[in-house]
């Protein structure tokens, strides 16, 4: 099919506009093109999966994955503040409970192009004082439809994957209290990653854990899963104090399609705050 070209006279511009709005597109004589929204200003592709819309109250809204070296894009977000607990990533819901799996961030939807994830524990609490603790979910989701969405959360199984139970290297500092005191924490044989020492998970607190996943040709040497968490939370004797914890998991994962993370609290039930999960590209 041959294209057909409309050109203006010369010195004029091109301007494409219907006959009753605001709405055009300008094509000008200095090379520059002016599109100009009488509302909301959309640009997507044929399915809507990516899209780009200029809003009028000055504000940008992105759907899609944002192909960028050093950008953080965002995956999905969970509410522990709502029963059932939701996530934005699927239509999945879980049942106020201690434990909850977070699928597919790892290795869905071309989510495989980042091997370095944020996490931020947003004002998030339980009905108990403990920890939050967390484990690495591997394998190709066998599943079909909202289970193989980015963020899908569950609190069972899904087809063909596995929640990992090795041990992690751990190490934590955390203060000074108001004595102006630390305390140090550490061990090698555990069966989940700290993310949130010894708290006061009652009251509110706000951390954020940075989650590597390269693929390292020396794993013993490199590390292949490696978590740090810091922020702030409450010691055990009610004085409030900063932390900073480091995990490593001892098995190689190098090999291994990870898909997920099981996030859990040792005592109690999340009745509070939101998890907001962020990917970055590799290059």
């Amino acid at each position: 099919m041959a294209d057909r070209t409309i050109k203006p006279d010369d010195t004029h511009d091109l301007v494409l506009q219907n006959n009753h709005g605001d709405s055009k597109i300008e094509i000008n004589e200095n090379d520059t093109i002016v599109v100009t929204s009488g509302g909301d200003l959309i640009l997507q592709n044929d399915d809507a999966g990516a899209k780009i819309q200029l809003n009028n109250d000055d504000t940008i809204d992105i759907t899609g994955l944002i192909k960028t070296g050093a950008l953080y894009n965002h995956l999905c977000t969970i509410d522990l503040s709502v029963s059932p607990y939701t996530s934005t990533g699927s239509t999945g819901t879980v049942t106020v409970g201690p434990t909850f799996k977070i699928c597919n961030i790892f290795n869905q939807s071309g989510v495989a192009a980042y091997d370095h994830y944020l996490m931020h524990f947003d004002h998030v609490s339980s009905t108990a004082d403990s920890k939050i603790i967390c484990k690495m979910i591997t394998g190709t989701n066998g599943a079909s439809g909202e289970t193989v969405k980015v963020g899908h959360i569950t609190a069972g199984g899904v087809t063909g994957l596995t929640v990992q139970t090795g041990n992690w290297y751990f190490g934590c500092l955390s203060g000074p209290d108001q004595d102006g005191n630390t305390h140090n924490s550490q061990y090698t044989a555990t069966a989940y990653a700290t993310l949130l020492p010894d708290a006061d998970l009652k009251a509110i607190s706000f951390f954020q854990s940075y989650i590597s996943l390269p693929t390292s040709t020396n794993v013993v040497e490199d590390g292949d899963t490696q978590i740090y968490s810091h922020g702030m939370h409450d010691h055990t004797d009610s004085a409030t104090g900063p932390f900073h914890s480091m995990n490593r998991y001892v098995t190689d994962l190098s090999s291994t399609v990870k898909n997920g993370l099981e996030i859990g609290t040792t005592s109690g039930n999340f009745d509070s705050g939101k998890i907001r999960i962020y990917g970055r590209r590799k290059d």
